[in-house]
């Protein structure tokens, strides 16, 4: 029951930029949605909306209510909200939990976040007052390099990226295969290095195909760039 209750608080851990967020209440067992946190990377505001379910009861109590208390130990600036303004459930409900961090300049690294949470258990036995237990525990967050413009255009990179349709005009489809759940930034660069547009996408374990506007590009080669699984990924595109 401790590790469901633990789960759940970190959960509560994941989203940018304060947006409020919505319960799931597709969600029928306790526990927490996405199980991994994904990857972030520098330079690019992370953002990611987790969702959870609190667990009805533990062996011989009832969970009466569960309350985050604190997020510590992630990123500058790191910050999370909850659905609720004080970030207390009761028992069985569904709740969701934004976790945001700008990301900047030497962010890139592991972060050991530590998650507070203090659980009320109420007792099935007459007169038998609730118990109050303050749990804690530890996840972590990997926030990657930035792809670097010198590298793309050395060509210090996999050629992994496939697009299509390629020539393309209004859009082109980007398949990326991931290892991991990850948030990455999708790079469109003339020939010349110049940064034309760029694009947040979130990536899942296994095959992805992320869409990326060509809305106001002119006709011409470029270069679509991104980092998945720690590696740069590059491709030509031509836009007619």
């Amino acid at each position: 029951m401790k590790k469901i209750l633990l789960a759940v608080v970190f959960l509560v851990t994941a989203v940018a930029a304060f947006s409020q967020c919505t319960p799931d209440a597709g969600i029928t067992y306790s526990g927490i949605y996405p199980r991994n946190l994904p990857n972030g990377q520098e330079g690019v505001p992370y953002n990611q909306v987790i969702q959870f379910k609190v667990p009805k009861d533990t062996t011989g109590f009832t969970v009466d209510s569960l309350y985050i208390l604190s997020i510590a130990g992630g990123p500058a600036g790191m910050n999370y909200q909850c659905n609720k303004p004080t970030c207390g459930y009761k028992g069985n409900a569904n709740g969701c939990a934004v976790l945001t961090a700008p990301l900047g300049a030497g962010s890139a690294g592991m972060y050991t976040l530590n998650v507070s949470v203090m659980v009320k258990l109420k007792s099935p036995i007459p007169f038998v007052p609730p118990v109050t237990r303050t749990f804690s525990n530890t996840l972590d967050l990997v926030v990657d390099q930035p792809v670097g413009v010198e590298d793309i255009l050395a060509g210090r990179g996999n050629q992994g990226l496939v697009l299509y349709p390629n020539p393309a005009s209004r859009m082109v489809n980007v398949s990326i295969q991931a290892e991991r759940s990850q948030q990455t930034l999708l790079t469109l660069l003339d020939m010349h290095g110049r940064v034309v547009k760029q694009a947040r996408v979130n990536v899942n374990n296994g095959s992805n195909t992320v869409t990326l506007s060509l809305d106001g590009v002119p006709h011409g080669l470029y270069l679509v760039a991104t980092r998945v699984n720690g590696i740069i990924l590059r491709a030509r595109l031509l836009v007619q």
